[in-house]
């Protein structure tokens, strides 16, 4: 068990705060007055509190007095002492977007889940066989100059080896790290020092060390980051910002359901599977070549119509009837019944006239649909797949066809938000004059099928990934690109970002475990935040070692708390002294300043008044060094509160509770010198 601690200079007092929400006039400022009647409050059951100095704290203990946090309450405590970096890249994680360049290589956006938890990483997908590459020239002149590149990297189909480069203007090479790919994400690294005859400015460029591969090829980056010095440092907020979009935009919001951002709008996304931010959403210009992907002119019916443009292709023995149409997550669809026992082996609904899709060859293309079966079931279906293929210009078939994935088995689901297939191809034949999008079905001759399939929104644009969902109503549309800048990132001094670990990280750690306080004439839910009544809760966290801070963040997660958001009166942080033993005498008082009288039949009444305790510490038993330290560490403790905590990690918790107190000294206490630096009195803490 551990001796008491006392947090005697809370630096919160000369630190710049900051909460991720504030309800109303609660504003984090008030942490600082050191009054429980004084309250931040957050919005909800979950909060981030952030304390920035100019010059570095000592911090080994974080506290928040006076707190409506239930003993399910969790917080992560963590510490940086990092200086102000900038990153010399642009678009750090859009890899997509000028000036990275690529050679023999695609990017594929929001392809895979990052490091920090959101959908933002891009695929680097080799297009044909022989090397493949990307890189950035920054505008940092590189003679003479230090520098290091980071990327987190991971594999994909491609798990081979990866060159981290860094070069000047001439393409001379500097440093360059072969790191092997992972299943795992990894940052890695290169620093050097240019020589002072390098020529231009700095260069970052990734680069398979298979030269040769095969198309298709694929591995995943995120993260990359170019700064002055020979050592890494944590990543540098990515400073890439939206201007400006000449057309609407359809994107998910977080439940996945799709809405349409206005022109001139930042859009930020939603990965409808997962539900997981893709953050702002920065998407060249497409044209959607479908006409009519909202299914005008479909009549519901035995057999009914089919949308404008679009057709059937049915084996013998199979009927199609046209359901409804509808919009489901706000993506339009038709749904299609297709029954009957067919007598040869495929079908498809066909989404475009056969001219109806201009092409050249050498192109790439990408269609794509949402897909979901409603009704019936795939009894003697075999696969059903997205398709596009070639036609010439006199409307014969050309040898381009490109299938997707088998959808069997993957169509259940209550949305179709979540059920997007596309099939990417690069257009070889050299005849091939139009492209026809198609769902597939391949099916058992002789055996009966009958099944309802929903298609939502499909689309056909140039390119080897499907974007954004584009709505057209009889014509082909384009979303226009969106306009963006990315200037260099600048991380602030002691800044802390929501994912990484800096100098301390505690992780997810118990805040005020104990059982919470029942008071008398208090529901449950009044007496955790009845803090003038002996109500509420001490959250605490003790770090393993004190650390030098310039920035500290505390992110606080309550779900089980019963006020539905999370309150607190004081915010403590900083050093901690320990004697060699604990106090001889130190117990709490509960001072109840509730007034006893009498009515006029003589009964005993009384008027209830507020709490709070006091705590007596007595120097008698202390070694004469730990008297002295302890007289000094209280010397100022009039004005200024301290937090004493007489059992700190306890394994019984709820002495560690019962014993802990954020108060001034109460009064001058007489100091009797019994012999050199030892000193003989009781030193009594009172609550504030």
């Amino acid at each position: 068990m551990s001796n008491m601690r006392i947090v005697y200079d809370n630096a919160v007092s000369r630190a710049v705060l900051a909460a991720s929400s504030t309800a109303g006039v609660l504003a984090v400022g008030n942490l600082q007055a050191d009054d429980k009647a004084s309250v931040w409050r957050a919005t909800g059951k979950a909060a981030r509190l952030t304390a920035t100095w100019a010059n570095a704290e000592s911090i080994g203990a974080v506290a928040l007095p006076f707190c409506n946090l239930s003993p399910s309450a969790t917080m992560r405590v963590r510490v940086s002492k990092e200086a102000s970096a900038t990153n010399l890249l642009s678009y750090p994680s859009n890899f997509d977007r000028s000036p990275w360049g690529v050679g023999n290589a695609a990017i594929i956006q929001n392809a895979a889940l990052a490091p920090d938890g959101t959908m933002t990483a891009d695929a680097m997908t080799r297009i044909a066989v022989g090397n493949h590459y990307m890189y950035q020239n920054t505008a940092a002149p590189a003679a003479g100059n230090p520098f290091t590149a980071s990327v987190w990297l991971k594999s994909g189909t491609y798990t081979g080896g990866v060159r981290v480069w860094l070069k000047d203007g001439a393409s001379v090479t500097l440093v360059s790290n072969l790191v092997q790919l992972t299943a795992n994400w990894t940052r890695f690294t290169c620093s050097g020092t240019y020589p002072a005859n390098a020529t231009g400015n700095v260069a970052l460029y990734i680069d398979p060390s298979d030269d040769v591969g095969v198309a298709g090829d694929q591995f995943y980056l995120w993260g990359a980051q170019v700064e002055s010095g020979l050592t890494a440092t944590s990543l540098v907020p990515d400073a890439t910002a939206f201007t400006s979009r000449a057309s609407v935009k359809w994107v998910f919001d977080a439940t996945g359901v799709m809405n349409q951002v206005a022109a001139n709008v930042a859009a930020f996304d939603f990965d409808p599977v997962s539900l997981v931010s893709r953050g702002l959403s920065l998407e060249a210009a497409a044209t959607n070549g479908i006409r009519n992907n909202t299914m005008v002119g479909a009549v519901a019916g035995t057999p009914g119509t089919k949308p404008t443009n679009w057709f059937t292709s049915l084996a013998a023995g199979l009927s199609v009837t046209v359901v409804g149409t509808g919009a489901e997550s706000g993506i339009d669809y038709i749904d299609f019944r297709l029954f009957g026992t067919p007598t040869t082996s495929s079908s498809g609904i066909g989404l475009e006239q056969w001219n109806g899709v201009a092409a050249a060859p050498g192109q790439s293309w990408t269609a794509s649909a949402f897909v979901r079966r409603v009704a019936g079931a795939e009894t003697g279906i075999t696969s059903i797949y997205c398709t596009f293929y070639g036609f010439t210009s006199g409307g014969a078939g050309s040898t381009d066809n490109f299938i997707g994935p088998n959808l069997l088995g993957k169509l259940s689901g209550a949305s179709l938000a979540p059920l997007r297939t596309a099939v990417v191809g690069t257009l070889a034949d050299a005849s091939t004059a139009y492209v026809v999008p198609q769902i597939s079905l391949n099916h058992a001759t002789g055996v009966p099928i009958d099944i309802t399939l929903r298609i939502g929104l499909p689309q056909l644009e140039q390119g080897r990934a499907p974007s954004s969902p584009i709505k057209t109503s009889g014509a082909a549309v384009t979303r226009a690109a969106d306009i963006a800048v990315s200037p260099p990132g600048i991380r602030p001094a002691g800044y802390i970002d929501t994912w990484q670990s800096y100098d301390y990280d505690s992780g997810y750690v118990a805040a005020c475990p104990a059982p919470a306080i029942s008071l008398r004439g208090w529901t449950a839910t009044q007496a955790a935040s009845a803090y003038g009544y002996g109500g509420g809760a001490y959250a605490r966290h003790w770090m393993t070692a004190t650390q030098l801070a310039l920035g500290l963040a505390v992110d606080i997660a309550d779900p089980n708390n019963l006020q539905g958001y999370i309150e607190a009166a004081c915010f403590v942080a900083g050093a901690y002294w320990s004697p060699k033993y604990n106090a001889a005498e130190a117990t709490f008082t509960n001072v109840d300043t509730t007034e006893l009288y009498r009515n006029d039949a003589g009964g005993q009444m009384a008027a209830a008044g507020y709490t709070y305790r006091k705590l007596p510490i007595s120097l008698d038993l202390m070694p004469a060094a730990d008297r002295a330290a302890f007289v000094n560490v209280v010397r100022n403790s009039r004005a200024y509160p301290i937090l004493v905590s007489l059992y700190p990690q306890v394994s019984d918790l709820a002495i560690e509770r019962d014993n802990m107190i954020y108060g001034r000294r109460a009064k001058d206490s007489d100091v009797a010198t019994q012999y050199a630096v030892a000193y003989a009195t009781t030193i009594e803490i009172e609550e504030i």
